[in-house]
């Protein structure tokens, strides 16, 4: 695999100071401090929403996601409007 050289990445950053690419960045560039240490905000949502909708975790693959968790409620007969209330609730 070959690394950018110097010249590439000013002229990366130039790109983009142009507006001509946008940069992508992935989940891990944000984390919430947690009592539990560094999360990603979507895995903290995930799993306040199974808290608040009784999901048992225990069911749920790890780490817990927001699709796991509704389709263990919707799974189990839960509504889905219930979730979205829960879920903005959250937010």
């Amino acid at each position: 695999m070959t690394t950018p050289d110097d010249n590439a990445w000013d002229d990366l950053l130039s790109f983009i100071e142009e507006q001509r690419v946008i940069p992508i960045v992935g989940p891990e560039l944000l984390l919430l401090r947690t009592d539990a240490g560094p999360r990603p905000p979507l895995g903290w949502v995930a799993e306040k929403l199974a808290a608040r909708l009784n999901a048992d975790v225990a069911e749920l693959p790890k780490p817990d996601t927001l699709n796991d968790v509704a389709c263990w409620f919707l799974a189990a007969r839960g509504r889905r409007e219930d979730a979205y209330v829960r879920l903005r609730g959250i937010l």
